[in-house]
């Protein structure tokens, strides 16, 4: 499978050494990123994390200038000495948005394009009134959360909605005596999209709270007015 990363963002690589068809660990592993033209730019030994027996990982910032297209990612270890290549497709930072092609068929089980994924993620840019371009790394983890979801069930449901950009804008269809109702982003947003969304912290319903003086204890106000103890707060009147 062919990892996607974007110029001016990270990514995070894993490599996994195999001998014998067992997980072993070398002694030392570097990394070797080859771009499209051939250039190398090797990351040292340090920058390499040891998560379990023979997985290693690396968080990659893709350079914003990086070459577009596939690049050979190359781990080298020692003691064995082992070597383990991975593709890795380099796109544009314009062709990001809230989750990546692979969390699609992780999430939703469906297969989908680059560029359905991408119709997707400008659909929950909408509806979330927030643009991943512009707000992507300006929004709380558990946002990112559900906009991930939100974008992985959209890209899942408008992959089999042929006329989604062509619909009119509706929430009543009527032909004789059959009558359908419809939500208001039925004609627009995926089922589970509308849920995930509904979980976004800027996008819950939201109470306030008026501080009633008889209720939130202000002072002496604060008495129950029906007491004995607040009969000075009023004037007494003769019969």
């Amino acid at each position: 499978m062919v990892t996607t990363a974007y110029q001016g963002q990270t990514v995070t690589l894993t490599g996994e050494f195999f001998s014998g068809g067992q997980l072993v660990d070398p002694a030392t592993v570097t990394v070797g990123i080859t771009d499209p033209s051939g250039t190398v730019e090797q990351i040292p030994t340090s920058a390499v994390t040891h998560v379990a027996v023979g997985i290693v990982q690396f968080t990659w910032l893709v350079p914003t200038a990086a070459p577009l297209g596939n690049h050979t990612v190359t781990w080298t270890g020692t003691s064995p000495s082992l070597t383990v290549q991975e593709a890795l497709a380099v796109t544009a930072s314009s062709s990001a948005t809230w989750c990546t092609l692979p969390d699609v068929p992780l999430i939703t089980g469906v297969q989908v394009t680059q560029d359905q994924l991408l119709q997707a993620g400008f659909n929950i840019d909408v509806a979330a009134a927030r643009a991943f371009a512009v707000d992507g790394t300006r929004v709380g983890s558990r946002d990112l959360y559900w906009l991930r979801m939100a974008t992985a069930y959209q890209a899942a449901w408008l992959a089999t909605q042929v006329d989604a950009f062509n619909r009119i804008d509706a929430l009543d269809i009527s032909q004789g005596r059959s009558r359908t109702q419809l939500r208001d982003t039925a004609m627009f947003l995926a089922p589970h999209a509308r849920r995930a969304l509904k979980r976004v912290s800027w996008l819950k319903a939201r109470s306030v709270h008026i501080r009633a003086p008889f209720t939130d204890n202000l002072g002496a106000i604060g008495l129950d007015p029906l007491s004995s103890a607040a009969d000075w707060l009023g004037p007494w009147n003769p019969l």
